[in-house]
């Protein structure tokens, strides 16, 4: 009976629970508010109460705890400590002892047979292999040019014919050992080495069984009676004793495992924080089969590296894994400690041993092993000696009684939460009578104001014995009444203004479509009269159209007629032109024209970076943080060249260009968003920058190819907010200005007076210049002066690139080239150029240097510019190689005495040369590189740097 009854108990409580849920779940209201207003109000200081005094009994079983924990932990960590640097001492009167033995050798007459006796004498137990074994693996004499005379190892003597010249460091043990000439070189009579051994990876040792093969070096000067050098003498220090010292065992892989989880084993390191002996001998320095030290495990060690266990450890090096957890102190810092002579105590989560076994946290003791003999003499110590545990077992001890403790805490707290529980529901029950008398009438006022709402403005009277609330309800009521006069009024002028609406909506559109087609749809005088109001508001305007922006065109004044507009935005604006169309100098002219222009103008060429590993790319525009890790950079860190052109205008040139990941954080900064470094520590940035961005491509086209991000697109303007510039075909009323420009600069540059003929202006005039527009048409002008100028000539005529009359091309194209090449030109052709410059410069002879049937001679893509970039490389290397001879540099790469060709290569160089002078003083030096072969970079820089030549 008793259990049905309890049963339905239960039943009601969770159904009256239930209930409860499902009444907080259906929202606030008033009645709500109040309930749990007046509950708070009453439970809260029970809850608060109960609580100290839980808290109460948890600290004092906290304060039992750590009392007995504490208590424990102090006792072992002295026990350790002591054990730590007994250990020490005994490591260090054994160097004292191997010293000693070294001072021994040298009195005993030199012998084989005295050293052979010598080497039996000095044996000494080893309990991973159970029995005596020789203290040293080497006893060496040598004499003072670094000949061997004796030498003893592992108990046998070695024959003269196999005695080696250890001046030579390959001819060294380990192949890289230095201990004759370091022994030679230092003050003092004694030299001991740091440990040198071959590494040992994780699965030699524990699949292949592998054993160390290392010494540690005790070397001694030889003098004779006046003190001059006459060799050393040398005893080997077998690093098997070393490994005694830490209990090193011979064991199975399961067994390295259980001991590796007790954390109770101890290790050595040296001066310079190697590890040098260790139970895991992957973790202990060593060299490599052709005598290169293996580097140190650090975060950038290869995965499969860390996997098959090659990582020797270096702790002074080890601050990225090893940490204090408790004081956060890194592991560099407490071997700087004990280098000061300090035992150092630190808890650390250790390396672990493979996927099987992770590290674990534990306590160990560092103490030095005091020792100064030789270079041992910078810090007065050999290194430290490591003792751990990870404290388990000592503090089980006190589990018994720390759960005793806990179990009369946890009854104390039971019985408070069963009273506070009882004391709760029946403030609550009371709480609720409160809330409803309350609640109700506000609940009603509240349906009132919803029907308002509604634009239902007939509401009762609600009487309440609470007199705040029928004043309230008599206000609901006048309010519902004038709501209904003025929601009347409303209508009326919502009907008016839709109407209004209808004729502002045509407007707009009619404004946006006249707007977004009017520069188009001007005519060429508004285009003028537009200019002249900008010229009268801008005056730098004028300055810029007399020297830097030259055209008169309809299609160019279109472009002219924009850049005032866009000088004064800060939005993002895209510049669109061919090659050579002059999008930098446009560019650079509407920050002039800015209220930036006092504030920095930068250039990014996106090109030069397009096949860059994207991390230098990021580098470059968003900079790196400090202890970046990146070599060649200033650890301290360096700006990128958003935040050095902050408060300025920012150039990408050639935009496509950029990695596609490089583009997610360009529209961050575009859309004026903050932004970190793209390496080391990170810190936030925020630029002012205004962006221009500038292609030769097609963006759109790009984007949907998939190389483009469409976001970026549309946030720089490249569908809208853009600027194209016409190629020089389509504005060719403005030809003769350029080239007339240009003279004009030449002349006043050189003070001549040379003009340009009318042959030279219908030459100008009817070509299409697509090679480069303005760059190109400044080229052929310069060419064309300079030939002049040279010959005494006032008057340019018939002087450009590519102009020969119609029978000299025809016989140029038909005529094969000449078979009559002297001896000289074979034989310096030979001297500078490669088999594959050969290769490319015979096809090129052999078609008369036509591009288009050399590249498909050679397998290259039709219009690819491959070809025509090495042949350009190839004419900077022959100017440095023949002191930038033009002529003889055309004919050594022409290959015959044919003048036309020579002619024709002569033009191309001067061409080149011409276009280096141009981007050297318009400071763009760096777009030269874009494109030409690596091999052929310093040839350019070394031309840059003549400056005779330009």
């Amino acid at each position: 009976m008793s259990k049905d009854i309890k049963r339905q108990l239960i039943g009601k409580i969770n159904s009256g629970l239930s209930s409860f849920w499902n009444f907080l779940k259906s929202g606030p209201t008033i009645f709500k508010v109040i309930l749990i207003a007046l509950s708070s109000l009453s439970v809260i200081p029970i809850i608060i109460l109960i609580s100290q005094s839980i808290s109460s009994l948890n600290s004092s079983k906290e304060l039992s705890n750590n009392t007995i924990e504490s208590t424990i932990k102090e006792q072992t960590t002295q026990v350790y400590q002591s054990y730590a640097q007994n250990l020490a001492r005994r490591i260090s009167d054994f160097l004292y002892s191997c010293e000693s033995d070294l001072h021994s050798l040298s009195a005993i007459p030199a012998s084989s047979e005295s050293y052979l006796q010598f080497g039996k004498n000095n044996l000494r137990w080893v309990n991973f292999y159970s029995k005596n074994i020789p203290l040293y693996k080497e006893l060496v004499l040598i004499d003072e040019s670094g000949n061997e005379k004796i030498k003893i190892i592992n108990g046998e003597i070695i024959p003269n014919y196999l005695l080696k010249n250890v001046n030579d460091k390959k001819n060294t043990k380990y192949l890289s050992e230095t201990y004759f000439e370091d022994t030679k070189r230092q003050s003092g009579d004694i030299y001991v080495s740091h440990l040198t051994s071959w590494y040992i990876s994780r699965y030699e040792q524990l699949e292949k069984n592998k054993q160390l093969d290392g010494v540690v070096r005790f070397c001694k000067k030889i003098k004779d009676g006046n003190g001059n050098f006459k060799g050393i003498i040398m005893i080997a220090l077998d690093a098997a004793h070393l490994l005694d010292f830490v209990d090193f065992k011979i064991m199975s892989r399961d067994s390295l495992a259980n001991r590796y989880r007790a954390g109770s084993y101890n290790y050595i390191i040296d001066d310079q924080g190697w590890i040098i002996a260790h139970q895991k001998l992957w973790d202990i320095k060593g060299f490599d089969k052709d005598g290169n030290q293996v580097k140190e495990l650090s975060p950038n060690t290869p995965k499969w590296k860390y996997d098959t266990g090659i990582m020797p450890i270096n702790l002074t090096k080890m601050d990225w894994k090893l940490i204090d957890i408790y004081s956060n102190e890194p592991m560099s810092s407490i071997i700087e400690r004990v280098r000061r002579g300090e035992t150092c105590i630190t808890t650390v989560k250790s390396m672990g041993i493979y996927s099987e076994v992770e590290g674990i946290i534990r306590t160990r003791t560092y103490a030095p092993i005091y020792y100064s003999t030789g270079d041992y003499n910078k810090y007065g110590i050999f290194g430290a000696v490591s003792v751990g545990t990870s404290l388990k077992k000592f503090m089980d001890k006190s589990r018994s009684l720390v759960e005793h403790l806990e179990e009369i805490n946890e009854r104390a707290k039971q019985e408070m939460i069963i009273v506070a529980l009882l004391i709760s529901l029946g403030v609550i029950f009371f709480s609720f009578l409160i809330a409803k008398w309350i609640a109700k009438p506000l609940m009603e006022l509240s349906l009132s104001l919803s029907k308002i709402g509604r634009a239902e403005y007939i509401i009762n009277n609600i009487n309440s014995p609470i007199k705040e609330i029928n004043i309230l309800s008599r206000g609901v009521k006048k309010l519902a009444a004038e709501l209904e006069e003025k929601d009347s009024k409303i209508n009326q002028t919502v009907k008016e203004l839709g109407s209004v609406n209808i004729n502002l909506a045509a407007t707009k559109k009619e404004l946006s479509a006249y707007l977004h087609h009017e520069y188009e749809i001007e005519t060429d005088f508004i285009l003028e009269e537009k200019i002249k109001t900008y010229e009268n508001e801008y005056p730098l305007l004028v300055e810029i159209r007399k020297d830097k922006i030259i055209g008169n065109s309809p299609q160019f004044l279109r472009v002219l007629r924009q850049i005032v507009p866009q000088s004064q935005m800060n939005l993002p604006t895209c510049i669109y032109g061919e090659t050579g169309t002059g999008k930098s100098a446009l560019a650079f002219q509407i920050h002039r024209l800015s209220p930036r222009s006092e504030k920095p103008f930068m250039i990014f060429e996106a090109a030069e970076f397009s096949a860059s590993d994207p991390l230098i790319v990021m580098g470059k525009i968003f900079g790196y943080g400090e202890g970046h890790g990146i070599q060649g950079i200033d650890k301290s860190g360096q700006l990128g060249i958003i935040e050095l052109c902050n408060g300025g205008t920012l150039l990408i040139d050639d935009v496509d260009s950029l990695p596609l990941d490089t583009q997610a954080q360009i529209l961050r900064i575009v859309d004026g968003l903050s932004f970190h470094p793209a390496a080391g520590k990170p810190r936030e940035i925020i630029s002012d920058v205004r962006f221009l961005f500038s292609t030769h491509v097609d963006l759109e086209s790009r984007v949907k190819e998939g190389f483009f991000r469409k976001d970026l697109y549309r946030r720089i303007g490249g569908s809208f907010n853009k600027i194209v510039i016409p190629p020089l075909r389509e504005r060719r009323s403005d030809i003769l200005l350029l080239a007339e420009h240009f003279i004009k600069r030449f002349n006043k540059k050189n003070e001549t007076s040379i003009e340009l003929s009318q042959i030279s202006k219908n030459f100008l005039f009817e070509h299409d210049f697509r090679e480069g527009n303005i760059g190109e048409l400044k080229t052929m002008v310069e060419v064309a002066y300079e030939n002049a100028r040279i010959e005494g000539s006032s008057v340019i005529n018939n002087k450009f690139p590519f102009e020969m009359k119609s029978n000299e091309v025809k016989s140029f194209e038909s005529g094969k080239r000449d078979s009559n090449i002297t001896n000289k030109i074979l034989v310096e052709e030979k001297n500078i150029f490669t088999a594959d410059e050969l290769n490319k410069l015979r096809t090129l002879r052999e078609n008369n240097f036509r591009m288009d049937l050399s590249e498909d001679d050679l397998g290259y893509k039709k219009g690819s510019h491959t070809l025509s970039h090495h042949l350009k490389g190839i004419c900077y290397k022959t100017l440095c190689n023949y002191k930038f001879d033009i002529r003889l540099s055309a004919k050594i790469i022409s290959g015959s005495e044919d003048t036309n060709i020579i002619d024709i290569l002569i033009l191309k160089i001067e061409g080149y040369i011409s276009n280096i002078k141009e981007k050297e003083n318009l400071g763009n030096v760096n777009s030269l590189f874009k494109n030409l072969p690596k091999e052929y970079h310093e040839y350019l820089e070394q031309i840059i740097s003549e400056k005779e030549v330009l």
